[in-house]
């Protein structure tokens, strides 16, 4: 899963290659996620929301769009 496999801004290096421009990415992310999110900002143009993860009561699902560089 994404939680285990990088930080969010080195994910989005990865997803930044693959979609269309109307495409989205989703990733499973911890306890962390709200600290993950700010950092990639730093870096990262792009647009997001947040749902609730069944896994984890601090989990959660983020769904992300429009990536580009900042």
């Amino acid at each position: 899963s994404a939680r285990a496999l990088a930080d969010l801004s080195n994910l989005l290096g990865y997803a930044q290659r693959h979609p269309r421009p109307e495409g989205i990415a989703l990733f499973q992310k911890g306890a962390i996620w709200q600290k993950e999110l700010a950092h990639a900002r730093k870096s990262w143009s792009f647009e997001s929301e947040h749902f609730k993860s069944v896994t984890a009561p601090e989990a959660v699902i983020l769904k992300i769009g429009r990536i580009a560089n900042a």
